[in-house]
């Protein structure tokens, strides 16, 4: 792991807008990935510097050209759409309470939401929107091979991922684990990039994702009457992963929160992915990277559907700022934690 160079020179003059720095931004930025794979470094290098300027602004940017084929996407739509089709007691077999993990598995809209589930659910579940979530398995990752042991769990976090029978939902399973195997490949490329972006050598985050917690989240929001004063399906919220990869289906609804309070929407662009940065990667820099708030709504008076996928760290990885981001000007924001045992607090609501 290499620093060289104050950060904020490390690309030389660095063209961001004044109003842009101070996070007063208008639009959402967009990043083509064209040279990601590119074999010049110079070439990723450059890619890189442009992930810097939006990160350290925005938080959350488009990516074009990211080399993933559109029909994954249209094959994505459509297996979330069939899950959400079906009737709600076939659903609710899949319920993500009384889980280890109750990140994963389904989360119905909370009209339907148990009066006996936990509280944190309660406060997780939405109106009108309901949700299917999956969690790492080894078959998933093609780094692993047949016999890999399992990920080391000590706090009771990646639990067996819940799935509709295949009479239910045939080849359900087999798409999904396709779909959050090709997630996670393109999330390791994307984290090389980032590595890069802060003047890392590209393996510098590597060890965080031996078996990453992260999540693959099929979301459905059903069309809603808004009372007064009501806006969000999605409450503001900063996400607490690495970084999100949203696909946003082909009803528009999510909004970012610049530094004003203004509410800056973010339009369907075609082809483009939506990628934001998370609080885990935020700490890691000492919030040089910005994890910013953001929200969904829909009142469009039609469904809705989006598939972010979430790029957690390794539940057993500690994070905190790292040494090469605290400086006597630039103090510590907080101390290193153990990300499963944050996780796990989150979970009972004692963080």
């Amino acid at each position: 792991m290499t620093v060289s160079g104050p950060l904020e020179a490390r690309f030389g003059d660095i063209q961001v807008p004044a109003e842009v720095q101070r996070g007063e931004f208008t639009e959402i930025p967009v990043v083509d990935l064209a040279n990601m794979a590119s074999e010049s470094l110079a070439d990723r290098k450059q890619v890189a510097a442009e992930i810097y300027k939006v990160a350290t602004t925005v938080g959350f940017f488009y990516i074009k050209n990211h080399g993933l084929p559109q029909e994954l996407f249209d094959d994505a739509e459509d297996w979330s759409r069939r899950f959400f089709e079906l009737p709600h007691e076939i659903k609710m077999k899949s319920f993500c309470g009384g889980r280890n993990n109750e990140f994963i598995g389904y989360l119905p809209q909370a009209e339907d939401l148990p009066v006996s589930a936990a509280s944190h659910l309660h406060v997780a579940a939405a109106s009108k929107v309901e949700a299917y979530a999956l969690g790492y398995e080894n078959d998933a990752d093609e780094r692993k091979k047949a016999g890999d042991p399992p990920p080391s769990d000590p706090f009771h976090l990646h639990g067996p991922n819940a799935w509709p029978s295949h009479e239910e939902l045939p080849g359900f399973q087999e798409w999904q684990l396709y779909y959050y195997g090709e997630l996670l490949k393109f999330s390791h490329r994307l984290t090389k990039l980032i590595a890069l972006a802060l003047n890392l050598d590209d393996s510098a985050f590597d060890h965080l994702f031996n078996s990453p917690g992260s999540i693959c989240r099929l979301m459905h929001y059903l069309p809603r009457k808004v009372s007064a004063g009501e806006h969000a399906s999605i409450k503001p919220h900063t996400d607490i992963d690495f970084f999100t990869i949203l696909l946003q289906g082909k009803v528009p609804g999510l909004q970012v929160r610049n530094r004003k309070g203004d509410w800056i929407a973010a339009p369907l662009i075609p082809n483009a992915l939506v990628v934001n940065i998370g609080d885990t990667l935020h700490y890691l820099t000492n919030g040089i990277f910005k994890s910013t708030p953001h929200r969904a709504i829909n009142l469009t008076g039609e469904q809705r559907r989006s598939i972010p996928f979430f790029m957690n760290v390794d539940h057993t990885a500690t994070i905190g700022p790292m040494p090469e981001f605290v400086t006597k000007q630039r103090p510590a924001i907080r101390e290193p934690f153990v990300y499963g045992e944050w996780l796990r607090n989150l979970m009972a609501g004692s963080n």
